[in-house]
């Protein structure tokens, strides 16, 4: 079998949470466990650091992934879902998983995880800590795919735990109240391991009592951009403070330089709007409709694809020369958030 039909095979047999829904989530770890016992633990073998919250949780990771990479850390990156292509979903340094390992590890543990069936997430979460082992990673960032308890990533004993949000998301399977799903997303904080909130999260009696219960430090993000002048959306501001606090908590294990205030051309620099930039990869590859209901021109299309890993700017040397050309960009990724916002879409 090739790339393709390993993908395929992976979405169509294994029950994932897209496509079955409820019935998808299972109620114990023991399927994440058992795989990961047959591939010798991986998740044993990796540092990392665990993300989950309602929302906020992808920008964070996104955000601490760009950062330690700038510091020189060799970076693993688990996010989800995927937009255009699975492997956007497993990233190391600056490249997403090979199609060759995938396949391979598809190849070598097809027949030893019959038994036990793992969903679709299980898998793609045991490919990722072998991915990230095999990679020999200093730092990962991990992100929680639905809930926290209960989640597959949930197996790993990470350098830090962080909670971005609390909301109303996935009631019928994280409970239908603001602190009972705080108390599923609280399921990512482990023993002796210091753990992170985001600045708005209202709940946190219910994380201050499982933290003292298991003797994990916590820690909540603060506003420190008072007086910065910033185009980002206020959201945006918040997961980078969450993110900033995170590298100051873990300053001692993963020394990183002195991070400037303003968020702004971090964002900008590293392309962290990354929503924005995956619905514009939706855009390129052929859904020019999606242009009108952005309200985008075909130049800011043309300026963004310019700084796309898969854009080659020798060809377009009147834009990269143009003294702006960061600003617009940031502004072009500015102008689809506060459109996804404007729709409650849920990618964010």
């Amino acid at each position: 079998m090739d790339y393709k039909d390993v993908v395929e095979f992976l979405f169509t047999q294994y029950p994932s949470y897209q496509t079955k829904g409820v019935d998808a989530y299972k109620p114990d770890l023991s399927n994440i466990e058992g795989i990961c016992e047959i591939l010798d633990n991986p998740q044993k073998k990796i540092k990392t650091i665990h993300v989950a919250g309602t929302n906020g949780k992808g920008s964070v990771c996104n955000i601490l992934y760009n950062l330690y990479k700038k510091a020189g850390y060799k970076v693993g990156l688990f996010t989800s879902p995927h937009l255009i292509d699975f492997r956007e979903r497993i990233i190391v340094g600056e490249d997403e998983i090979s199609k060759e390992y995938v396949v391979n590890f598809y190849k070598e543990n097809l027949e030893r995880f019959k038994k036990i069936s793992p969903s679709f997430f299980e898998w793609s979460t045991a490919l990722a800590f072998c991915y990230f082992k095999d990679s020999n990673t200093e730092i990962n960032i991990i992100e929680t795919g639905l809930g926290g308890r209960l989640d597959s990533t949930n197996i790993i004993q990470p350098e830090l735990s962080i909670i971005t949000s609390i909301g109303l998301d996935h009631v019928a399977i994280l409970g239908d109240t603001l602190e009972k799903i705080a108390k599923e997303k609280a399921g990512i904080i482990k023993e002796n391991t210091p753990t992170l909130l985001g600045e708005d999260i209202l709940e946190e009696s219910v994380f201050r009592e499982i933290c003292n219960w298991k003797n994990s430090k916590l820690h909540k993000a603060v506003n420190k951009n008072d007086g910065i002048q910033t185009s980002l959306p206020n959201y945006q501001i918040k997961n980078w403070n969450t993110a900033k606090k995170a590298t100051e908590i873990l300053k001692n294990k993963f020394k990183i330089s002195e991070i400037e205030d303003d968020p702004k051309p971090v964002f900008a620099q590293y392309n962290m709007e990354n929503f924005g930039i995956a619905k514009l990869r939706m855009i390129r590859v052929g859904n020019w409709k999606m242009v009108k209901r952005f309200g985008l021109s075909a130049n800011s299309i043309l300026v963004d694809e310019l700084y796309d890993l898969n854009s080659d700017p020798s060809e377009n040397n009147n834009l990269i020369s143009h003294p702006d050309h960061q600003t617009r960009r940031l502004e072009l990724n500015m102008d689809l958030q506060n459109w996804m916002i404007k729709i409650k879409d849920p990618a964010l």
